[in-house]
């Protein structure tokens, strides 16, 4: 319903730019809402949020040929007065963030970050997948984190004084990650490696967010093996949260 009558407006004359653009909106809202009313067929499931996006973008279309042709309506203007709310919000946040980071002193903020790459070394260290290659931090505050994917075990066998003891315990160490979904393959050593296939990548990837909930993973890399299968060679994810990260430290052994 049109928020006022326009019966005495002057007609809509657009230009060639202001044309293609409706012409571009009106097409995606089409085409979005097609796909909509395809996938709400009898007996289909279908996610909440995927039916509000998809709405949410076609209201963003509409509310574009409204701007354009200087024809408003209810849907518009509320999705106006959301935006506004939202970038306020923002605008919130981003100052709380400032003022917070101006009050933190450069010398603490680097002690923080070293104590959460600590956390985060020794925690894989404890998984027994090798080493962390590299801690970075960007300008969001997340924290990029890349990790080998060997299998080193949490046990050192090399001149231990329990040798027998730890050949068991890595015997064991291996059935423990079969079992939970990773696929091995043994090395010419012996040693051992965790095959590249869909089954290793899984259980990785649910290792790392069981202990690391807002971990997002950027890459998951392979090598080829000796005249063997693809076998994985590191993992690169970003954190989001860092209290994860530090609750990582009082509850390592939950994670392994």
């Amino acid at each position: 319903m049109f928020e006022r009558p326009y019966g005495s407006a002057p007609p809509v004359q657009l230009n060639e730019d202001q044309s293609a653009v409706v012409r571009r909106e009106v097409t995606g809202m089409l085409s979005a809402l097609h796909h909509l009313a395809e996938m709400l067929a009898p007996g289909q499931l279908v996610e909440r949020n995927l039916i509000y996006n998809i709405l949410f973008v076609s209201e963003s279309r509409l509310a574009q040929v409204g701007a354009i042709t200087d024809v408003v309506t209810d849907s518009a203007e509320e999705q106006s007065r959301r935006n506004a709310a939202l970038r306020t919000a923002n605008e919130r946040i981003r100052e709380l963030e400032r003022r917070i980071g101006s009050e933190v002193a450069a010398q603490h903020t680097k002690h923080a970050v070293a104590h959460l790459s600590d956390v985060i070394k020794s925690w894989w260290r404890a998984s027994g997948l090798g080493s962390v290659k590299d801690v970075t931090m960007d300008g969001w505050g997340n924290m990029k984190v890349t990790v080998s994917c060997m299998l080193f075990g949490n046990t050192t066998m090399l001149d231990s004084n329990t040798p027998v003891s730890d050949k068991a315990a890595r015997v064991a160490w291996l059935k423990s990650l079969e079992e939970r979904g990773f696929v091995l393959t043994a090395g010419r050593s012996n040693v051992g490696h965790l095959v590249a296939c869909d089954a290793s990548r899984d259980a990785l990837v649910d290792l790392i967010t069981r202990a690391i909930p807002s971990a997002e993973f950027l890459s998951i890399g392979a090598r080829c093996g000796r005249g063997e299968a693809q076998i994985l060679s590191e993992a690169t994810f970003c954190i989001q949260n860092l209290d994860d990260v530090q609750a990582l430290s009082a509850h390592v052994d939950e994670y392994l």
